[in-house]
């Protein structure tokens, strides 16, 4: 992306990155794990049950200064709105291009020098039967790893777990990233959707 809007200053980072803090403190979170190495990379965001999920998501990032940009439909940024969620991370998508959200994304990715992008992989707050595997085809597409994100709300700890480059082997890919999330609890438990995709047809 490399693209600054009219708050990307450094004054401005660093009272988000001061506000980012003090907001994780006062609701008793503390980050967790190191910021990834890669310039590039596919985030999970992970597990997904609800609204607070997203406004975490970016103090966490703030307070690691990793630049974390997510995907949003392009009505979203209306001024004067749409410079805030940019500053945020906000990417407009447009829908209606036959690319779709995994072909936008590969060509962001072909475009930047440094490109994090956090993909929900549930696509939803409720509990779903699979995982959507947009997340694996862009890191494939534009042959970036994947970064495990997380917000476990059983310990009140976020932050970013390992990074694994996907080989092609679904199954495989899948156990590992299955494993690591096994343990990390939801908001509400009962709609944390088990990470799998569904089988080809």
């Amino acid at each position: 992306m490399n693209k600054h809007t009219i708050f990307d200053t450094p004054v401005v980072n660093r009272i988000t990155r001061v506000a980012s803090l003090i907001f994780l403190r006062i609701i008793g979170w503390r980050p967790g794990g190191e910021a990834p190495k890669p310039k590039k990379h596919v985030l999970i965001a992970a597990p997904h049950t609800s609204n607070w999920d997203l406004l975490l998501m970016i103090a966490l990032a703030f307070l690691f200064r990793v630049k974390l940009y997510w995907m949003g439909k392009d009505r979203l940024f209306w001024w004067p709105l749409g410079p805030v969620l940019k500053y945020l991370g906000g990417i407009p998508i447009d829908r209606s291009k036959p690319t779709g959200m995994v072909g936008q994304s590969i060509e962001k990715f072909q475009e930047s020098e440094r490109l994090v992008i956090a993909v929900p992989p549930e696509g939803t707050r409720g509990k779903v039967r699979y995982w959507k595997s947009g997340f694996y085809h862009i890191a494939r597409g534009a042959n970036v790893p994947i970064v495990l994100g997380f917000l476990d709300y059983s310990k009140k700890v976020g932050g970013f777990g390992p990074a694994i480059v996907p080989t092609g082997d679904l199954e495989a890919d899948m156990a590992v990233i299955r494993d690591f999330y096994a343990d990390i609890g939801a908001k509400y438990p009962e709609q944390k959707s088990c990470p799998r995709l569904a089988p080809p047809k």
